[in-house]
C-alpha cells in the first residue's frame, strides 16, 4: 500500500513537472553559442580582427504570451570577460550604447527582435559583440547575455550560458 501511494505520488509530481517550472524550468531561458559569420556555427576560435559573433536563442517555457519588444534599451545586456576576468573595454559604439541606455558600465544593451513569444516558443538571432567590445587583442574571452524578464512574467532577469571565445593572432 505504502509502495502504491509512492508510485502514485511520483506519477502526480512528474505530470505536474512536465506541466510547469516546478521541476526548476526558468520561464524564460537564454542560450548563447558561437557563430562563425552570423550564419554557420562556430568554434569559438577566431582570427584578430574579424567579427565575433553570437547566435542567441530566447524561449518561452512559460504558458503565456510574452513580448519581446524591439529596439528597447533596458531589456538586453552582454557582458564580455578577458581571461583575467575583467570586463573588457567597450569600443566606441559600446561606450555610446551604454550611456544612451545608462545602464552599468561593464553592460551593453541592447535588443533586436519586435514579436511576441508564444508558450515554449523560441526566437534566434545573432549580434556582432566585438562591435561593442573590444576583442581585438588575441586572447580568451568569455560572453554571457543577461535579459530582463517579460513584463508579462514578472519582474527579475534571467542570464544566459557563458560560451568561451579565443582570439588568435
Amino acid at each position: 500500500m505504502v509502495q502504491l501511494r509512492s508510485l502514485l505520488l511520483a506519477a502526480v509530481v512528474a505530470i505536474l513537472c512536465a506541466r510547469s517550472a516546478l521541476c526548476g524550468q526558468a520561464p524564460f531561458a537564454i542560450k548563447i553559442s558561437s557563430s562563425h559569420d552570423g550564419v554557420l556555427a562556430g568554434t569559438g576560435v577566431e582570427r584578430a580582427g574579424t567579427p565575433i559573433v553570437v547566435f542567441v536563442a530566447m524561449t518561452n517555457n512559460s504558458s503565456k504570451v510574452v513580448s519581446v519588444p524591439s529596439l528597447d534599451r533596458e531589456f538586453y545586456m552582454i557582458e564580455v570577460r578577458n581571461e583575467q576576468g575583467n570586463i573588457v573595454q567597450e569600443t566606441d559604439e559600446g561606450r555610446k550604447m551604454r550611456e544612451a541606455a545608462d545602464a552599468p558600465k561593464g553592460r551593453r544593451i541592447l535588443s533586436g527582435l519586435n514579436d511576441e513569444l508564444k508558450p515554449h516558443e523560441t526566437v534566434k538571432h545573432t549580434i556582432e559583440v566585438s562591435e561593442y567590445w573590444d576583442m581585438s587583442r588575441p586572447g580568451k574571452y568569455t560572453i554571457q547575455v543577461e535579459r530582463r524578464l517579460p513584463e508579462e512574467l514578472g519582474k527579475g532577469s534571467v542570464k544566459s550560458n557563458t560560451i568561451a571565445v579565443t582570439v588568435t593572432e
